[in-house]
């Protein structure tokens, strides 16, 4: 296919700084590598390959963009085998620079290191290690604050860092550091921060950057409010409308004109001081006929108007200007406080990975600018230095791939090394500000936007070519797209106005084929409502409705494939063309891939989370850690039952009574010479042990692996590649370990088991082929730069994520920080005018980043493109006026968003389909009758076979009719504990409680030095159960001689220490004390008392199971804290420490009377003894209760 005449243009544009507006699926790429291809190839000016600098957004694009070059170079020389510059461009093409922007500076880092007077052998971090780095940092420089005491300090810690522990504190300071790097002078931005609190009068506060900023804001909606009374004006003139209302009307415009002409903040402030919304008055006569939908219109939109200016009010006028300077004054202490402590971790941080020999990828931006920029001029711009003019005469031309995701300082390193400074004119930016979707990764989008602009000037060194023409996509998406977009993609939201000029233009011919009209299939809100179902498991469960209708449907979906000949033609859809795609994954991906899978559909998401919940990882730590250090017992029993060494739970047990040592490893030692296993155990582990020494982690890991069989063992479990893969990755963690400074097999453990603590998971491996005839199922950030033939965008109705502008103290790049106002004194909390500002700020810049994911979602689609979630709102199809600025911003949702647009758009250009819960119970009704029809078909067919196979056939009908003899049990446990039986025979019981009342609130202590755990009501009750066990029942103790001994144990280890302030010695004498304790003492003293007696006993099925017919039998198991003899029978007695409400003890005797049948029956087959009395011993109450 030809060039474009915009595409020829790119390519043939010389002299000059060219700026490619490139819309999804325009071919950029194909269009730079011919660029690149066309100067190297110039007959008058050839290029060499390696004078080029071009910089991608991936690794992977870099490589892409190599290749491509690579192949066009080599046919050039297959076309010109004589010619020696091409011959030399291809050996040359390994060399060039075509890289990504943190390759690069990682290139000049190591070129110039002692410029830097940093090691050369420093190397990027882990971001599991950087954390953990971080996290000691912030708990040093906290702690000194604390020692300190500086009022600034304490007035942050008690107004914005609440809890028992500071860290949300160490989070403020982590995101305001992550905002100052993101800026080419952090300290001097940090410095910005604390001047732009410093507003000491009236008159600095109007002349402030914020109040400007607050009064844009605040004028654009007064306008916006004005618009809405007008059109609430009109309709009361309309015929039918409420005419009556509009003296009141005008009155209203009077005001709201006095808000929108006001010419400045404390004006307005004024205004509001006396303002009140006035009462809709207006009284209708009675042969009046009035609409009443039109009644209702007009008062709902003057509500709406005086809802936006009462927004402002809550916003910024709030107060009058010299309360509003009192708040700013108040917050500004604590603020520069945390400014302060967010300056000391920027030194340390950075002193302490230079230490280390380490850097992140900010670093590595930033000493690159270091090398390039030798200072500052006095506009703030950057002047090259000497390593900067050098460098620039290396490249004649510099690429930029994806521009609108790049950020101030990697725009900075880029232009020093043009010829900028010299006025040469040499880069070469491409990218689509549509698609910029790294707000997370910091990226500046206003970067190209400001280019946009100023390249359509008339200045011939400043070049603008855009790209429209799409070679991707279907007419029917396209159109679509376009519709949806000109509604709701405008200059005041999403930074660009999407009009005819910059919309998509379908260029590509596909073959005919029907049903690719897009569509949106919506489920109504009020029937999800009414159903059991989850709404994801439904809209789930429609979409693969809709997959198996377009796969395996009478009239399959058609899409365009290539025949052996590679023309284009069409085939059936499979199942690997289609893509559905997510704004979030979590807690999403997992539904929407069970729904499928039930259906029969293959499908396939990648799990982010669940690396360290493997099996196979799990063993290998536990293998790891035992090496290091034989004497964890956990893990050496995890790896002792693993398949590395293959012990039962018997062998395990036999081995600890027959080993008879404190340690697992010592009892291995012990019982080597009668037990196999335990003598393979040690001689594996000797020989890792002794290996540990000498050889790198990884080769540990794969002679671990190799001497085990365990990867091969992994490798034939239930996705069995994902788990090599696993493996893999881990050996690679290990291998990336080895390259820092901190080595050795003990620090790579505790790193790993931190790692988890921290929740860093690594996601599990992916072993996804792309000939795997399956369904995808990606986050919407995932898929930019790719496309499908069958797109779903699914989860409309998700609201959008505001999190970020939710918190006490927020942070914003060019904004800085704004912080409520709090007064822990008298607990007033209050939102200052600041951080409102900050907070609107953010919410249009989220908005506006969700319409460019909008956008790329829709763009991915090559033949068909199908929106899907709930109906939350109705559409109101009356509606004729276009979108404003206020729809955009009011709405919560991709559906608010798209339902307002399909009011424009031509019918005939999708269509809309409405589930409802019948069609969900029609859809299963049909699978059955289909699955019924199949079975029918396949009976008559056998049944009309010759008589030679009836006899096979019969065999085969009593195989399939075939009924399990113990089915009932399968249905139910087969081994109980006598607490769970005690749950199952109780009714909800609400009143149970614990023995210990709830503590008072602890007073905040920072974590540094807050090490004590929370001890739960279960792990008190067996403190106390273990005090029992403990005692001797045949003996009187005072309360000294008993605290003396509690003491005891606790100094043995037998009780931990945490648990003696919650052993009440008075509670434990009065049970001694009791009548029941004395008939103990007695029993005691005649060697006729047992504690702790554990029982296994069967029962019938039946009784655990009384809707199950079965002569099986169940296990249950128990222990019974104590029981005596006396002359006449057995005495049982169970300890319980439960709260009763009211100290009603019918609740307790109510509880566990089945409990305790069950232990008397135990009991009385055990012994063959009767049992004559079972007890309860309440400590909360001090009473026997006799059951």
């Amino acid at each position: 296919m030809p060039w474009t005449k915009e595409q020829q243009k790119v390519i043939d544009q010389r002299d000059a700084d060219i700026l490619v507006s490139a819309a999804a699926g325009s071919g950029k790429t194909a269009v730079l590598v011919e660029r690149i291809i066309q100067k190297i190839t110039d007959e008058e000016h050839p290029l060499d390959v390696d004078r080029l600098l071009v910089v991608t957004f991936t690794k992977a694009a870099a490589g892409e963009m190599r290749e491509r070059i690579a192949a066009a170079l080599d046919k050039k020389v297959q076309e010109s085998p004589q010619n020696q510059h091409f011959v030399r461009q291809l050996s040359l093409i390994h060399k060039t620079q075509i890289t990504t922007i943190h390759s690069f500076c990682m290139s000049l880092i190591r070129d110039y290191f002692y410029v830097l007077g940093i090691d050369p052998n420093i190397a990027p971090g882990e971001e599991g290690q950087l954390s953990l780095m971080r996290e000691q940092i912030l708990d040093e420089i906290l702690e000194e604050a604390y020692e300190k005491r500086d009022p600034e300090f304490i007035e942050l810690v008690e107004s914005y860092s609440p809890g028992r522990n500071d860290k949300e504190l160490g989070q403020y300071i982590l995101n305001l550091y992550e905002k100052a790097r993101s800026h080419v002078q952090p300290e001097a931005w940090l410095q910005d921060a604390r001047e732009n609190l410093q507003v000491e009068t009236l008159e600095d506060l109007e002349k402030s950057p914020m109040v400007k900023m607050i009064w844009k804001d605040a004028s654009g909606i007064f306008e916006n409010a004005l618009a809405i009374l007008k059109e609430a004006l009109e309709t009361a003139e309309a015929e039918g409308g409420p005419y009556f209302y509009l003296k009141q009307l005008k009155q209203d415009e009077e005001i709201l004109n006095g808000f929108a002409e006001a010419e400045s903040f404390g004006e307005c402030c004024q205004l509001f001081e006396t303002f009140e919304k006035p009462r809709l008055n207006g009284r209708r006569k009675k042969t009046d006929v009035i609409d009443p939908k039109l009644q209702e219109r007009c008062k709902g939109l003057r509500n709406h108007a005086y809802n936006l200016v009462e927004e402002m009010r809550g916003a910024y006028f709030y107060l009058s200007m010299g309360d509003i300077l009192r708040e700013l004054k108040i917050v500004r202490r604590p603020l520069e406080a945390l400014i302060g402590l967010t300056e000391e971790f920027m030194e340390r941080y950075s002193q302490r990975k230079i230490r280390e020999n380490l850097m992140d990828y900010d670093d590595m931006e930033h000493f690159a600018l270091r090398l390039l920029i030798d200072h500052w001029d006095e506009n703030d711009n950057p002047v090259p230095s000497q390593i900067a003019l050098e460098k620039s005469m290396d490249f004649e031309e510099i690429y930029i791939d994806e521009y609108q995701d790049s950020n101030f300082i990697q725009d900075a390193i880029l232009r020093s090394v043009s010829r900028e400074a010299e006025d040469g004119h040499n880069m070469f930016m491409v990218g689509d500000v549509k698609q910029s979707i790294y707000s997370f990764r910091l990226a500046r989008p206003e970067l190209f936007l400001e280019k946009y602009h100023r390249y359509q000037g008339p200045e011939k060194e400043y070049q603008l070519i855009e790209l429209r023409n799409n070679f991707r996509s279907r007419r029917e998406v396209l159109q679509f797209t376009n519709d949806i977009f000109y509604q709701i993609m405008h200059e005041s939201l999403g930074n660009i106005e999407y009009t005819k000029e910059a919309a998509l233009v379908p260029t590509m011919e596909f073959p005919e084929s029907s049903g690719m009209t897009a569509e949106i299939l919506l489920i109504d809100q009020e029937e999800v409502s009414q159903s059991e179902e989850n709404a994801l498991a439904l809209e789930a469960r429609m979409i693969a409705g809709k997959i198996k209708e377009m796969v395996d449907g009478e009239d399959p979906l058609m899409v365009t494939g290539e025949d052996e000949q590679g023309n284009r033609v069409l085939r059936n859809v499979c199942y690997k063309d289609i893509v559905i795609l997510l704004r979030s994954m979590k807690g999403k991906a997992e539904v929407f891939q069970k729904e499928l899978m039930d259906a029969g559909i293959p499908a396939f998401c990648d799990n982010q989370t669940g690396y360290f919940d493997t099996v196979e990882i799990r063993t290998l730590l536990s293998l790891l850690s035992v090496v290091d250090n034989v004497y964890q017992d956990i893990d050496l029993a995890a790896v002792l039952r693993s398949p590395i060494i293959g012990m039962t739970e018997e062998d395990l047990g036999w081995l600890k009574i027959k080993g008879k040592s404190e340690h697992l490893y010592g009892c291995l030692t012990a019982v080597q010479d009668q037990m196999p296993l335990a003598k393979k155990a040690l001689n594996y582990l000797e020989h890792l042990r002794e290996e540990k020494t000498c050889l790198p982690l990884n080769e540990l890991i794969w002679l671990a692996l190799d001497e085990s069989g365990y990867f091969y063992y992994a490798g034939s479990m239930p996705q069995g590649k994902k788990r090599q893969g696993n493996i893999l990755m881990l050996i690679e963690q290990a291998k990336a370990f080895e390259n820092n400074q901190v080595k050795g097999l003990f620090h790579f453990v505790r790193y790993m088991k931190q790692r988890r603590e921290y929740n860093m998971d690594f996601g599990e491996a992916s072993v996804l082929g792309e000939d795997q005839d399956l369904v995808r199922i990606s986050s919407i950030h995932k898929s930019k730069g790719l496309e499908y033939p069958v797109v779903f965008v699914s989860n409309l109705h998700k609201r959008f994520n505001q999190q970020d502008s939710s918190g006490k103290i927020i942070f914003h790049p060019d904004y800085f920080v704004g912080a409520d106002m709090i007064d822990p004194v008298h607990r007033i909390r209050r939102t200052t005018i600041l951080k409102s500002m900050i907070c609107r700020q953010m919410k249009k810049e989220a908005l506006g980043e969700e319409l460019r994911v909008l956008y790329v979602a829709m763009t991915r689609a090559k033949e068909k493109l199908i929106l899907t979630g709930i109906k939350t709102k109705e559409i109101d199809w009356n509606r004729k006026k276009e979108i404003s600025y206020i729809d955009l911003l009011e709405s919560n949702s991709y559906y608010d968003w798209i339902s307002k647009a399909l009011v424009h758009v031509p019918t005939e250009d999708f269509q809309l389909q409405i589930y409802h819960l019948e069609d969900f119970a029609w859809q299963q009704e049909k699978e059955e009758i289909e699955r019924q029809l199949d079975k029918q078909i396949f009976l008559a067919r056998i049944a009309g076979e010759e008589e030679s196979r009836q006899e096979e056939i019969r065999r085969l009908r009593e195989t399939f009719a075939y009924q399990y003899v113990n089915q009932a049990e399968t249905r139910g446990q087969l081994k109980y504990s006598v607490s769970e039986i005690k749950r199952m025979s109780q009714t909800a019981d609400e009143e149970e409680e614990t023995m210990f009342p709830a503590r008072e609130p602890e007073k905040r202590i920072p974590k540094f030095i807050s090490q004590e755990k929370k001890i739960s009501a279960v792990s008190r009750g067996t403190a106390v159960h273990k005090v029992f066990e403990l005692l001797d029942l045949g003996r009187t103790y005072s309360y000294g001689e008993l605290d003396e001994q509690i003491r005891l144990w606790i100094s043995q280890g037998a009780i931990g220490e945490e648990y003696d302030k919650v052993i009440w010695r008075k509670d434990i004498l009065a049970f001694l004390e009791s009548d029941l304790g004395k008939r103990v003492r007695k029993a005691a003293s005649q060697k006729k008392v047992w504690k702790e007696k554990q029982f296994v006993m069967g029962v019938p099925f039946s009784e655990m199971s009384e809707d199950e017919e079965s002569s099986s039998y169940v296990v249950v198991q128990g222990i019974i804290d104590l029981y005596f003899e006396e002359e006449d029978g057995l005495v049982l007695v169970d300890y319980k420490t439960d709260r009763i409400k009211d100290q009603d003890s019918s609740i307790l005797v109510r509880r566990y009377k089945v409990q305790l049948d069950y232990y008397r029956r135990a009991l009385e087959q055990m012994t063959g003894k009767k049992v004559k009395e079972c007890y309860i011993y309440s400590v909360f109450l001090k009473e026997a209760l006799v059951l």
